[in-house]
């Protein structure tokens, strides 16, 4: 790194730092030099700015801006790096490098010919830096790619809310979840705690798991949601927003917003396709009750061929529900062959006992009762449907 005499903060060399190594083994000379020049006017500018977020973000954006100018991320390169492995250098996400870059190019107007590396790429042949980034932001970016800076309060936070869902005592539980929150308002996983004291009216407990939603949301960045499909279950950053929503749908359902709650439950499908919550059981029941036939046909089509019984006994009362009785007993005898105690819950030989045991595996009669505390509602929503159950279930 060439010294510079006039720029001796600890700021500055620490970005600086992690440009040179960046350039040096990544780029070259010239992005170096161009990269400290502008680091330096920035600087000069107001140190303030560099003071705030973290080195690397700066490095990042500054090199980034310099990149745009001078084509690095297009055929007019005679570099060799995607967009996608550029953040990984720095160990940030791409929202957070794009961002510091704009950040950068609103300080400097990095359209001066200054910031051109001209031995390398013509004025002319420059593609249009709006145009570049465009393209960098439609490109689908992988998983990996992701790195979501960490909050060390909202780490302590979700810990000791994991700690408090393994309390027994409930009062132990809000105690533990107010203390998270103390430490981090971002801790979702205290509201959805909170959310469950009987002691609140549904509204209120409606309002925390709202706030659940919104504060995971801020968490993970609203421009990562759709990045994050498929992993939502696997991943500390993103499970806090699968179980908030989860509970809002469920809270939502029990004060008759069920239109909202299927709203939510189809999203928690959308955000994690392979469903190994069964969210799906639940969600068919709700979209026969309430008459949502083209919804409710896409998610068969989605899970044909489901192993899950909540499915099979679905599909089963939909099509007794639409008139094909010959294809409802079919259904019927496969759903039957998937699960045989639910059948006495449909008819209501048995009912649901008030202490459950714990559900442990699908086929089981614990699998049954959780069946049917959600499916009733479907099932008393089409006339004769249980009778139908009844009059053929010793042939079953």
């Amino acid at each position: 790194m060439q010294k510079t005499t006039e720029v001796n903060n600890e700021r500055y060399l620490e970005i600086m730092r992690i440009i040179e190594e960046v350039c040096k083994n990544n780029l070259n000379e010239e992005y170096l030099f161009l990269a400290e020049n502008l680091c330096k006017e920035i600087f000069e500018l107001d140190n303030a700015n560099l003071n705030k977020g973290k080195a690397n973000s700066w490095a990042c954006g500054i090199i980034h801006a310099i990149a745009l100018k001078n084509g690095l991320f297009t055929n007019k390169s005679n570099i060799d790096i995607k967009a996608s492995d550029f953040y990984k250098l720095f160990n940030i996400s791409s929202s957070t490098g794009l961002s510091k870059s704009k950040d950068v190019r609103t300080m400097i107007n990095i359209d001066e010919d200054k910031w051109l590396i001209s031995s390398k790429v013509e004025v002319e042949e420059v593609i249009n830096i709006k145009e570049q980034e465009a393209e960098i932001d439609e490109k689908d970016e992988n998983i990996d790619d992701i790195i979501l800076e960490e909050d060390k309060d909202l780490v302590e936070a979700n810990k000791i809310a994991n700690d408090a869902w393994n309390q027994k005592n409930f009062k132990q539980k809000v105690k533990l979840a107010k203390e998270a929150l103390e430490i981090s308002e971002k801790c979702a996983e205290a509201y959805i705690i909170l959310s469950y004291d009987n002691s609140l009216n549904k509204e209120e407990q409606k309002k925390l798991a709202n706030k659940a939603v919104e504060v995971a949301k801020e968490v993970i960045g609203e421009e990562n949601i759709n990045k994050f499909i498929g992993k939502y279950l696997d991943l500390e950053i993103t499970k806090p927003y699968y179980s908030a929503k989860y509970r809002l749908g469920n809270l939502l359902w029990s004060i008759n917003e069920k239109r909202e709650a299927i709203r939510e439950f189809k999203e928690l499908l959308r955000l994690c396709p392979e469903d190994r919550l069964l969210i799906r059981g639940v969600l068919l029941s709700w979209l026969i009750a309430e008459n949502l036939d083209e919804d409710l046909e896409n998610i068969l089509s989605q899970y044909k061929d489901d192993y899950l019984s909540a499915t099979k006994f679905s599909k089963a009362l939909y099509l007794f529900k639409l008139g094909k009785v010959e294809e409802a007993e079919r259904a019927l005898r496969i759903a039957n062959a998937s699960n045989p105690f639910v059948i006495d819950y449909i008819t209501k030989q048995k009912r649901i006992p008030k202490v459950q045991k714990e559900f442990k595996s699908l086929g089981s009669e614990e699998d049954a009762i959780n069946y049917i505390k959600n499916a009733e509602i479907a099932w008393d929503s089409v006339d004769g449907a249980r009778n139908w159950v009844k009059e053929i279930k010793n042939n079953l």
